[in-house]
């Protein structure tokens, strides 16, 4: 605010914009106007609604000679409300939802916090209402420190699943996602899918190790060596036999890859012996020829 003069400007420094000059304002901004009233000698400039990128150094001069100036500092304190939590939080049902959102103490009035559900504002009961006692939605507002309200919603529903907001009238909002859970933790169906997944491992394991089984029994009539047999059928076992980890599912998988690598062998093995015993039997025929032909 200036005092009086002949004519009075109000300069924004930050970039020397004259914003007012005497009663006419040189700005398209239209938040920002200079009043007088009537026979006054205060020329005071207002900025409506003021913003972070207003704050700054704000001259006043006066057209006289020597010329005069004053120059004042405004700063813009920007509040911001903070739910206190985890921006996700898992509610299980028919436990109750506590949500607290707080705005730090400011230079100026707080006002007031409203909560939202997505587009919806909650109709909450305060708690020193007279039929608080019924209802399901309960606020609490404290102005001791700063300003604090707390929203609590009785025996939480899925249909309360959403996102929660609080909305002050002179701060930036701030949100949670409110997840009602039946049942088990998210986190626990996690992983219970993964035990799942590793359980589909190991039942393709089985199968083909029973294959692989089958192709063994071939193998040992034609007199494999049973050492071998043993140590080819331990080893799926004792992998097999581990917890049901990221670790297991690899370990499966190469046991089932050593498994059909080795099911192949012995088809092949079985194969190379049953050419074997027939060729002597082809030599034993054509002996027996020649011996009933020399007779």
């Amino acid at each position: 605010m200036c005092q009086k003069g002949t004519k009075v400007s109000w300069i924004r420094k930050r970039d020397l914009h004259i914003l007012t000059a005497g009663s006419t304002t040189y700005t398209s901004d239209q938040r920002f106007q200079v009043l007088r009233p009537d026979n006054s000698a205060n020329w005071t400039l207002q900025i409506k609604y003021p913003q972070p990128r207003d704050s700054g150094v704000y001259e006043c001069q006066i057209n006289t000679e020597p010329k005069m100036s004053l120059s004042y500092t405004f700063n813009v304190v920007e509040l911001k409300a903070e739910i206190y939590g985890p921006s996700d939080l898992m509610v299980k049902t028919g436990s109750d939802i506590n949500l607290t959102c707080k705005i730090m103490q400011g230079p100026h009035e707080l006002g007031n916090i409203f909560w939202y559900k997505g587009s919806e504002m909650l109709d909450g009961k305060h708690e020193n209402d007279i039929d608080s006692s019924m209802a399901r939605i309960l606020v609490e507002d404290d102005w001791s420190d700063g300003l604090t309200s707390r929203l609590k919603i009785k025996r939480a529903m899925p249909g309360d699943t959403g996102n929660y907001t609080c909305v002050p009238t002179v701060a930036k909002t701030s949100s949670v996602y409110v997840h009602v859970i039946i049942g088990e933790h998210p986190a626990a169906m996690q992983h219970n899918s993964s035990s799942n997944s590793n359980s589909f491992y190991c039942g393709i394991c089985c199968m083909l190790l029973s294959i692989f089984s089958c192709c063994l029994q071939h193998w040992y009539v034609c007199a494999a060596p049973a050492e071998t047999m043993a140590a080819l059928l331990l080893l799926p076992a004792k992998e097999l036999s581990q917890p049901a980890t990221a670790a297991t599912t690899t370990a499966a998988t190469t046991a089932a890859t050593t498994a059909a690598t080795v099911a192949a062998a012995a088809v092949t093995a079985v194969t190379a012996t049953a050419t074997l015993k027939a060729r002597p039997r082809r030599r034993s025929s054509s002996s027996s020829s020649q011996q009933s032909g020399l007779r």
